[in-house]
């Protein structure tokens, strides 16, 4: 199920999409799923939009994700931290509502780095990889 947030006031349509000044969306979520242990926790996995284009472009399947957490299941306020640092409208590809966050993210970081696909200039938590990948680490250490 896809979601958007637009710039409109107040609250939305079904999907509680927060809107403000006009249509133009704040961020897209692609993909919510819950993890084997549900709960108020957010593991998320967002990026820039150019980055998915280039790699259309380049007809490759991975590029630079973020995947971090959040200790709510309302991703909304962790936009709200990013929108000075950020001048373009993230794409949430996966959210994962979960009990313990730090533990699906650590497990992700660790597979990511050991496979060597970190991305050294720009911290801890950006990655070249996909969706299905993320979700292949998560299924295989029985995490969703």
């Amino acid at each position: 199920e896809q979601q958007s947030l637009t710039d409109k006031a107040g609250i939305g349509n079904s999907h509680n999409e927060r809107r403000e000044q006009s249509d133009t969306p704040l961020y897209i979520i692609k993909k919510t799923i819950d993890a084997t242990n549900k709960g108020d926790e957010t593991l998320y996995v967002w990026w820039h939009p150019d980055s998915e284009k280039l790699a259309a472009f380049e007809n490759k399947k991975d590029w630079a994700m973020k995947v971090g957490i959040h200790h709510e299941k309302n991703v909304e306020h962790r936009i709200e931290d990013y929108k000075v640092s950020i001048p373009y409208k993230p794409i949430f590809g996966l959210l994962v509502h979960c009990r313990k966050a730090s533990i699906l993210e650590k497990t992700i970081h660790r597979t990511l780095n050991n496979r060597g696909k970190n991305i050294r200039e720009m911290g801890t938590e950006w990655f070249v990889t996909s969706i299905k990948e993320i979700e292949e680490i998560l299924k295989f250490n029985h995490l969703i």
